[in-house]
């Protein structure tokens, strides 16, 4: 991308949004359909309207990013490939994709469209952007996670363009990689649905709050350093969200742009659209203070304090202006206590006295929606228009916009009466309202003496901005036609013939490489503590005491520090493989010659993303069912059939949240538990490499011992919370195939799939 200040990227989750973000100068757009989109719950756009929405935007001069971005279920490949025809049709700049298979379908039905590989790919270093680059991703749209450093490494040593959110709701989750959603609810965020469970309250200890919300992000005052870094578009998290909200983002960051940070009026106005938290650096300012337990909604901008109080009423002290209907929250403690719509009862000195229940005095006053907050104006380009007459009769109207020329022809007559004036005719070619112009000249050539319809000068001015329209639209350039890079997903070994009957178990530990765990057909390292030494002890053993392919997992994110430290590992131990739930780990089994196996959060779900890894055993996603696996895979897919399965990995320390401690004084003694309003209890384990992360574990175990008969795959046995000797035990019964009836427990999606 060619551009001498960085691209900035607004969302479109409805018509209204995508105008306010045109005409409030946004780069780009993007948007999504009806279906395989990341925001099922917006409005979204249509295959029918999309053409007419994409030269909407390029009259504008505003390219169009239209996103593909969930998981796809192979019955749905041949719907997802007209969506990806209808696009191609539209001429859109870019789709933005996560699935493999959506990469594949464009490389083949739309070669000239570009590729953006969505943040829900989780590529947040380098090894993970060199795989996206060869699968033929010309940007990617990284991880929020990503360090500064790591953004610089893939800008040094990859072709692609960078995509970085820099405002918006911030997920909890490693992106990409949360089941939450569709375990708790059926509704997976991972094909669009999330139903956000990570915003309820959630308890720990005495501890109650919003425990798994974060606060929304904004990094206007860090553009300067990300732009230096290698990032060359600035995106805006929204499709969720107001016009206002996404008018009011796109000034903002604009302002940033051109003055390296917003107007405090602007920042205002988006703060009373929507502010969560009061706005965070997210992760390039660490691993903390990402959560705002007290609120999970719009706490929006304090302008005054409650003074007074009573059972209904608050005098509430302010400089600004308030009117009723005005939205508000009352904040006490961080906490909200009330709020709703003004209704001023009495203007004072000192202040409003306006209707609320439960106000405290001393009590911040936040607006949440004010009438200045208005529908951002359309913007118009300036047109000349000149009406010519020939002394026979034949009219031409032209018409002259950004460099561009229409000609509308006619016929007129001579009046017999009155004729029209030049200023009828100047009337009537002013009326250019909904056409994207505005008359600003209008000369007439020999119109003098004849009759002239208002209808068929309407018509005319109708038709000649109609073709001015069309040739501006079609001039702009875009980034259709724009592919800088031809790679495309393909095997890079053929995959097939994958064994059958196979048990595989999970270990933190060599303590439990014991009794009938090491009868297992392979075993995986999952540790708490990556350690050189320890994972080399570990390999080893395994080694000595089974005859079992021996696999290190690799967590589902890590920065460049965490991947020195695993390359460092896999150099000096014997394990035959890597666990891959993440692009990298797929680079670093390439570069030492281990085996892979394919992780159930690389969201295989369907044979054109398996076929574009090369590996030796895989595990598709666990949101699929039983009878969707057994179509598509067959009996070479491994399934989770035991353990506390991990619905979220997160970067953020919840110790860190909870007590307000630092690394240097680390008050992690063990795992937590986050219970939920139904005291469903989560456990949240540490995954401690260069840095720390962690897991939330499913509030149920996972154990398919009592439906073994029904599920004709290969197990993974995950034995990381069971103690040496349970490990055996249970071990030893799924090697026998040995029933097991025990209540309580969980068989994930395979007895019912996910939406």
């Amino acid at each position: 991308m060619n551009r001498s200040k960085p691209e900035i990227l607004a969302p479109a989750g409805d018509i209204n949004a995508l105008r306010s973000a045109v005409f409030c100068g946004a780069d780009a757009v993007y948007l999504g359909l009806e279906d395989f989109n990341a925001r099922k719950k917006a409005q979204n756009f249509t295959a029918e309207n999309l053409a007419e929405t994409v030269k909407f935007c390029h009259f504008h001069k505003t390219k169009v990013y239209v996103t593909l971005n969930t998981n796809v279920k192979e019955a749905e490949l041949p719907e997802m490939r007209k969506a990806v025809r209808a696009i191609n049709d539209a001429h859109a700049d870019a789709v933005i994709a996560t699935d493999i298979a959506v990469i594949s379908a464009i490389k083949e039905e739309a070669p000239e469209i570009p590729v953006h590989l969505s943040t829900q790919a989780g590529v947040c270093n380098l090894e993970a952007a060199k795989f996206a680059e060869s699968l033929g991703a010309d940007r990617v749209v990284l991880a929020r996670e990503t360090s500064l450093e790591d953004v610089r490494r893939i800008k040094e040593n990859t072709n692609l363009e960078i995509e970085y959110f820099v405002q918006g709701a911030l997920c909890v989750a490693f992106s990409g990689k949360c089941l939450l959603s569709s375990v708790k609810t059926g509704d997976s965020g991972n094909r669009g649905r999330c139903l956000q469970p990570c915003r309820l309250e959630y308890s720990c200890g005495k501890t109650c709050g919003y425990l798994l919300s974060p606060k929304d992000i904004s990094l206007f005052s860090r553009l300067k350093e990300l732009e230096d870094a290698g990032v060359c578009s600035f995106k805006i998290e929204g499709r969720l969200r107001s016009p206002e909200y996404v008018a009011a983002a796109v000034t903002c960051c604009k302002e940033a742009v051109e003055t390296g940070k917003p107007k405090k009026e602007s920042l205002d106005k988006l703060k009373i659209a929507f502010n969560r938290g009061d706005y965070i650096d997210g992760y390039l300012s660490g691993n903390g203070g990402i959560i705002f337990p007290g609120v999970q909604s719009n706490v929006g901008l304090t302008v005054g304090k409650v003074i007074f109080a009573d059972r209904k009423s608050a005098l509430v002290s302010s400089d600004r202006n308030l009117s009723d209907g005005d939205g508000f929250k009352m904040m006490f403690e961080g906490k909200e206590i009330s709020g709703g719509a003004v209704k001023i009862l009495h203007r004072e000195k000192r202040g409003y006295l306006i209707e609320a229940a439960n106000a405290k005095v001393g009590a911040d006053f936040n607006l949440t929606k004010t009438s200045e907050n208005a529908a951002t104006p359309p913007k118009t380009y300036p047109v000349s228009m000149t009406l010519s007459v020939s002394d026979g009769g034949e009219a031409k109207l032209s018409a002259i916009s950004d460099g561009q020329a229409a000609v509308s022809y006619f016929n007129v007559q001579k009046a017999t009466g009155k004729p029209t004036g030049e200023d009828e005719i100047s009337l009537q070619l002013k009326k250019t309202a909904d056409s994207g112009f505005m008359a600003t000249d209008i000369k007439t050539e020999n119109a003098n003496g004849f009759f002239i319809p208002k209808s068929v000068l309407n018509g005319a001015r109708r038709e000649v901005l109609a073709k001015l329209y069309e040739k501006i639209q079609s001039s702009f350039k875009g980034l259709y036609g724009s592919v800088s890079n031809h790679n495309k997903p393909q095997s890079i070994m053929k995959n097939g013939g994958f064994q059958s009957n196979l048990v595989a178990f999970q270990l933190d530990s060599a303590e439990k490489l014991t009794g009938a765990v090491t009868d297992g057909d392979v075993i995986f390292y999952a540790p708490a503590v990556f350690s050189e030494k320890e994972a080399k002890l570990f390999s080893e053993k395994a080694k000595a005491k089974s005859s079992a392919k021996t696999f290190l997992r690799l967590p589902p994110q890590a920065d460049g520090k965490d991947i020195a430290l695993f390359e460092r590992i896999l150099d000096s131990s014997s394990f035959d493989g890597v666990m891959a739930e993440n692009y990298y780990a797929l680079m670093l089994a390439e570069k030492y010659g281990k085996k892979v196996f394919l992780g159930g959060l690389l969201n295989v779900y369907n044979l054109k993303a398996l076929n574009a890894f090369s590996c030796d055993y895989f595990m598709p996603s666990a949101e699929l069912s039983a009878k969707e696996i057994s179509a598509v895979f067959g009996s070479g897919a491994f399934v989770y059939a035991y353990g506390r399965m991990p619905l979220m990995n997160f970067k953020h320390c919840p110790v860190k949240a909870l007590y307000g401690s630092d690394c240097k004084n680390c008050r992690y003694d063990g795992p937590l538990e986050y219970a939920d309003r139904k005291n469903f209890r989560f456990k949240i384990v540490r995954r401690r490499a260069a840095n720390c992360y962690f897991d939330l574990l499913n509030s149920v175990n996972t154990d398919v011992r009592a439906k073994m008969d029904k599920l004709p795959f290969n197990f993974y046995v995950d034995l990381s919370d069971e103690s040496a000797d349970n490990a055996k035990i249970i071990a030893e019964s799924f090697l026998k195939k040995t029933p097991a009836y025990v209540s309580g427990v969980t068989y994930g999606h395979l007895f019912r799939g996910v939406l």
